[in-house]
């Protein structure tokens, strides 16, 4: 689970109004990340992946390499981005890397480590719409998690002494240790990127009023979007990343209907 997340100079996020150096908190259950375009949800989503160890989209990996004698979470305490994880699996969908032909090309299987750009690869060359394919992702994302099938971060791959150069070996073996160190809660998180992108507005409703309060009873869920569902949903969290965003979208619609 991720408890929360802060920026400092020099993240960019320091600059935007509706962030600045605040800390976000999250708790268990559906929060939504709810604003316009450009006000940061999509910037606090990514933070949160890359906290996580699951930047590259679909679940935390032993280790996101880096080219640098630093791990990755170092790096990102250095670029002023400071995440509270407990160390259990995390899982980032995005709304273009959710798009899928294959059933593991997001790395949703616990021991796949393809990348986000390879699942955008098979977006473009794939004949079902991008709606279809991100509810199927999310289907099996709930599937996964009610069997308990999450991946264990307190090992590394066996095959990284063949596949892998030593500073990547040793990044993944220190970020083993690290893990063993934290009190994972046993509820892992799912961080989902505008995941009605692409939906109908039926279908958009039953998503978000349906699916994902179903996903936060056994998991923590994190959704950026801008959806107006999402202002009607009792029981989950809102956190506006634009002061005011939630009265002038209410406003607008008491003026539509």
């Amino acid at each position: 689970m991720i408890r929360s997340v802060s920026f400092q100079a020099p993240h960019h996020a320091v600059k935007l109004k509706a962030i600045g150096t605040q800390t976000f908190t999250f708790g268990k259950g559906l929060t939504f990340l709810f604003g316009p375009n450009g006000c940061g949800k999509t910037t606090t989503l990514k933070a949160l992946a890359q906290g996580s160890s699951a930047g590259r989209g679909g679940w935390s990996k032993c280790i996101e390499p880096s080219f640098t004698k630093l791990g990755i979470r170092e790096m990102l305490v250095g670029q002023g981005q400071v995440v509270d994880w407990d160390g259990t699996a995390t899982l980032f969908l995005d709304s273009a890397a959710s798009d899928m032909r294959s059933s593991s090309s997001d790395g949703l299987e616990a021991d796949e480590s393809n990348e986000a750009f390879e699942a955008n690869l098979q977006r473009a060359f794939s004949k079902p719409s991008g709606g279809q394919w991100r509810i199927s992702r999310l289907n099996q994302v709930a599937q996964r998690i009610l069997e308990k099938k999450l991946p264990d971060l307190t090992k590394c791959p066996e095959d990284w002494e063949k596949n892998y150069n030593s500073v990547w070996v040793k990044a993944g073996n220190d970020f083993a240790d690290y893990v063993k160190t934290l009190e994972p809660t046993g509820l892992p998180t799912l961080l989902l990127d505008e995941p009605d992108r692409s939906l109908s507005i039926p279908n958009a409703a039953m998503l978000i009023r349906n699916l994902l309060p179903k996903l936060a009873e056994c998991a923590q869920v994190i959704v950026a979007t801008h959806s107006p569902f999402a202002l009607a949903m009792k029981g989950s969290a809102l956190i506006d990343m634009e002061p005011g965003y939630v009265a002038t979208c209410k406003a607008a619609f008491a003026d539509v209907f």
